[in-house]
């Protein structure tokens, strides 16, 4: 009995060594090409009973994608997928020790920020298990601008920071910063179609560009691809600044270090704003924002007065001043063409 004992406690102890215990299963895969955004993508998504650790890896080439999906088993997916080869050329999906790993490859070099990774919780109430999502967009070539004079001809993209689940700063009286900037970019449109310019907004209602409670990264990403598929000569972003102390007030234009035209856009723009409206000059000012330092067109971010300033919050909420606003980037873009000419001789 003894021995019979023993040999069960081995036959144990040697089945719990060389069965793993899994985090996670996946259940589940499917792909979708999703035609209908700025920039089309292919989404893949697992379903998985629970959520597992995840980790990605972008070759430094751009062209290879290495997901894994730590103490997962996968199983049911193991194997060689055909998606749609404008995006990817192919998916291997392989078991590595305790690991479920994704390798996929582009025909096209793609940039970190441009594919993203991301889990979702779930969804009870829709009937949706836990999933891991991967976005793998469109390869979109970097657009060259024109530096001719005029806005005829020209593509604007216009940002209105902020919007849907992201309010942005938040005044005295519960004065959100998105919805002072969609009526100055809505007010803008018009203005700049009549010039000859043909404009696109991020957005045009009180909305997300990326997803709701999309992480920081992913929404700014989603602005910048609107300015990418659309090749845009200039891309600004409006925004409205705030800070714990209400005597602060003015306007600040920011660009990206190095970018010379991005310069020259921000320098013309804030001219033109602290002639149409009189509030306090902050100046012209470097930094290293994401829709900034991330698109490959020149490009600027207003900051239109301070929402935590009473006199800039009250006049912000003003639409003559919202019109004043708009027309003084209209007259800021003209010159901005006008310098950038001259500039490129």
């Amino acid at each position: 009995m003894r021995k019979l004992i023993l040999f069960c406690f081995f036959c144990t102890l040697l089945f719990s060594q060389t069965v793993p215990s899994f985090a996670a299963h996946v259940e589940a895969l499917r792909w979708v090409t999703r035609n209908d955004a700025h920039v089309p993508f292919v989404r893949v998504v697992m379903d998985v009973d629970r959520l597992p650790s995840i980790d990605a890896q972008l070759s430094k080439d751009g062209k290879d994608l290495k997901v894994t999906l730590a103490k997962t088993d996968g199983n049911k997916i193991v194997g060689k997928y055909t998606l749609n080869p404008t995006m990817v050329s192919k998916l291997n999906v392989s078991r590595e020790n305790d690991d479920t790993v994704l390798y996929f490859r582009f025909p096209q070099a793609l940039s970190k920020n441009s594919v993203k990774v991301f889990p979702l919780k779930r969804d009870k109430k829709h009937n949706k298990p836990y999933r891991v999502v991967i976005d793998i967009p469109q390869y979109v070539p970097a657009p060259t601008f024109k530096t001719t004079a005029g806005l005829k001809g020209k593509t604007i993209v216009i940002d209105p920071g902020h919007g849907g689940t992201d309010v942005g700063a938040i005044g005295e009286g519960d004065v959100y910063e998105k919805n002072i900037t969609l009526p100055i970019a809505i007010y803008l449109k018009p203005m700049l179609e009549e010039k000859g310019a043909k404009v696109y907004l991020t957005r045009e209602t009180d909305r997300d560009v990326a997803r709701p409670h999309a992480n920081g990264d992913e929404e700014l990403q989603a602005r910048v691809d609107v300015a990418e598929a659309h090749a845009a000569d200039a891309f600004i972003s409006i925004h409205i600044d705030s800070f714990v102390r209400p005597d602060i007030d003015g306007m600040t234009a920011y660009y990206c270090s190095g970018s010379l035209y991005g310069q020259l856009l921000a320098e013309s723009l804030h001219e033109a704003n602290l002639t149409e409206v009189d509030f306090g000059d902050r100046g012209v000012r470097t930094a290293n924002f994401y829709v900034l330092c991330n698109s490959s067109m020149p490009s600027t971010l207003l900051e239109l007065g301070f929402i935590s300033n009473p006199r800039e919050r009250a006049e912000l909420q003003k639409p003559n001043v919202q019109k004043a606003l708009a027309k003084s980037i209209v007259d800021g873009l003209e010159t901005y063409f006008k310098r950038a000419e001259e500039h490129s001789r």
